[in-house]
């Protein structure tokens, strides 16, 4: 089990594509760890699409009043049906929103996320990989969350003196990440907060590539060295 990767490592895009990572893609994989699923799991509802079973729902109401209409000997028009599955997805999708507006887990990103879950199930660029959710739910190669496991001793970054490493710090302050930083910034402004981060990811597919891309090189460092730190026969047992 990934320690903390997605069970299939895929990246979801917005116009429902599912893109399999590359043959030599290598996580850092620990067997014995116990992976808070459930946490994911909502984490990645809010940041793609509405659960499948939602989904499900608006079909099958779309399927029901096509054959009610049929029954009828009336033959509905494409639009009639687009409509119908517009009103249902709307239904749904307040449905889902309360859902998460209730949800005690993964709150910075929800919250980050919710005064603009519509646009970002509209969006019609960019695509979610594993660690753009890793920095956008604070579930990944973090100091805070490796202790939170179990797997540091203390939840500090090693990379900088800060005391804790979470991805709030890795994405705005830590001093090792400023050369990507100033990418990130040119490309998507200087305001890193995270719904300002996610509003100009919408925004724009540069400023969301932007995104994309200082997560992939950071994260990526911060898993290389945390590889090292496991290979280090001097490291504390209980890694």
């Amino acid at each position: 089990m990934a320690l903390y990767g997605p069970p299939s490592g895929r990246t979801h895009c917005a116009d429902g594509r599912t893109l399999l990572p590359s043959a030599g893609h290598k996580g850092p994989l620990h067997s014995g760890s116990q992976t808070p699923i459930a946490q994911w799991v909502l984490r990645r509802r809010a940041l793609w699409r509405e659960p499948w079973e939602l989904e499900a729902w608006v079909l099958v109401r779309v399927y029901d009043w096509t054959a009610g209409q049929r029954a009828l000997n009336k033959r509905p028009a494409p639009i009639e049906r687009e409509e119908v599955h517009e009103e249902a997805r709307e239904a749904i999708t307040q449905q889902w929103a309360e859902d998460l507006a209730s949800a005690t887990f993964g709150r910075q990103t929800l919250d980050a996320i919710g005064p603009i879950p519509k646009d970002w199930l509209d969006r019609r660029h960019g695509c979610l990989s594993l660690r753009l959710v890793q920095v956008l739910s604070g579930y990944g190669c973090l100091g805070s969350y490796l202790h939170w496991i179990g797997r540091e001793e203390t939840p500090q970054c090693h990379h900088c003196e800060a005391a804790v490493d979470t991805a709030k710090h890795t994405l705005e302050v830590c001093p090792s990440w400023d050369a990507p930083r100033r990418t990130l910034m040119s490309a998507g402004g200087d305001d890193l907060l995270l719904p300002s981060v996610i509003a100009n990811m919408l925004g724009s597919a540069e400023a969301w590539e932007g995104v994309d891309s200082f997560c992939e090189i950071v994260m990526s460092l911060k898993e290389a060295a945390e590889c090292m730190r496991e290979d280090d026969p001097l490291a504390a047992p209980f890694r």
